[in-house]
């Protein structure tokens, strides 16, 4: 019996990224992934995944097979606009609505200071703080 849970352990962390596996009922899928070529060299020396294949050195894309959890959704964010998910649609999906929620937020302090022009002057990139 005590071997079949160190059989169990051992492979336990076989199909996420991290350490949390999902509690929904998710499955492994395979999740296909475009950096940009300023991240790609990246991925390549620091897999994401132990099972991550390249798919195409030329469009900079590789795929990794996990059960896709926060964690994995974590990391993605974490390269910005250096990735796209290009599958599977439903986490495609879901990543995008969480983008939509978090520009939301940003959308409505900016529109504040639209609207009300005696409250800020806009913005330029070279600015990073608000002329209030």
């Amino acid at each position: 019996m005590h071997q079949k849970y160190i059989h169990r352990f051992s492979t336990f962390f076989d199909d996420i990224v991290g350490v949390t596996h999902p509690k929904e009922e998710i499955i492994k899928e395979t999740v296909i992934l475009q950096f940009d070529a300023d991240r790609f060299p990246y991925v390549l020396n620091k897999p994401i995944h132990h099972s991550q294949k390249v798919l195409s050195e030329k469009e900079y894309i590789v795929s990794i097979e996990v059960c896709p959890n926060k964690e994995l959704e974590a990391l993605i964010f974490s390269y910005g606009p250096q990735v796209e998910v290009l599958s599977p649609e439903w986490f495609r999906t879901q990543l995008y609505k969480k983008i939509e929620e978090n520009l939301k937020k940003y959308l409505t302090v900016q529109k504040g200071c639209i609207d009300d022009k005696e409250l800020c002057s806009v913005v330029t990139e070279s600015d990073h703080n608000y002329e209030c």
